[in-house]
């Protein structure tokens, strides 16, 4: 489909043109199809809080990657400053602390407890790797949401009689098929930190413009 989208452009390029205008015509085109960012975040102390309740990542500091990878983006593509990214380690702290009653600790709480104005939360609902026999195709679901700390209330997805009481966004994270590794589990445990990077990756896109893999280009999976 994108081969003969580009071939119809090509198409409609005027013979007038010489090869550096077609090619400056072409790059234009396909520069022009970013993606917009589903949330403007607001510059402001933020905590990115990964949780994995039930254990859907063999390796537990995959949340602490994914959280780390999530503001790295952030800062690269200038949504948050360096200052404004909440380090994490006051969590385990808190998680030691209250033990069993930590899980019913509010977002809000957590957030204002580690100097945060605003939380992105990061909840892993699913995490397959294997899709079939001797195939591995590493997914991963995973919830989005932003919370104001100071106002105790939902950013994003924003509160609206249409969302018919959506309290996150629902993202599929997914890498190219690939053969599974000969090694077992151990084989299987190197891949996951591949795919926390990817949902690092598509978490932070939800708030700055980007674009899209173009036709041509090698993928980065």
């Amino acid at each position: 489909m994108c081969r003969l989208a580009a071939a119809i452009l090509l198409a409609l390029v005027p013979a007038t043109m010489s090869g550096c205008e077609v090619f400056g015509f072409m790059a234009y085109v396909f520069k022009s199809t970013k993606v917009e960012a589903l949330y403007k975040l607001t510059d402001r102390p933020t905590l990115v809080l990964v949780d994995d309740p039930n254990d859907r990542f063999s390796n537990p500091t995959m949340t602490d990657l994914v959280a780390a990878e999530v503001g790295y983006n952030l800062q690269e593509e200038s949504v948050t400053g360096l200052q404004n990214i909440v380090e994490p380690r006051g969590l385990h702290e808190m998680a030691s602390r209250l033990g069993s009653d930590y899980a019913r600790v509010p977002i809000d709480r957590v957030g204002r407890e580690l100097g945060a104005q605003q939380v992105i939360h990061i909840l892993i609902a699913s995490v397959n790797l294997i899709e079939e026999p001797g195939l591995m195709r590493p997914t991963a679901t995973v919830q989005v949401k932003v919370i104001d700390c100071g106002e105790s209330k939902r950013l994003f997805p924003q509160p609206a009689a249409e969302d018919f009481g959506q309290t996150h966004y629902t993202l599929t994270v997914k890498l190219r098929h690939r053969s599974s590794p000969i090694d077992g589990r151990d084989g299987l445990r190197m891949v996951e930190p591949m795919l926390a990077k990817r949902i690092a990756r598509d978490v932070a896109r939800l708030f700055h413009r980007y674009t899209p893999r173009q036709p041509g280009q090698p993928r980065d999976d």
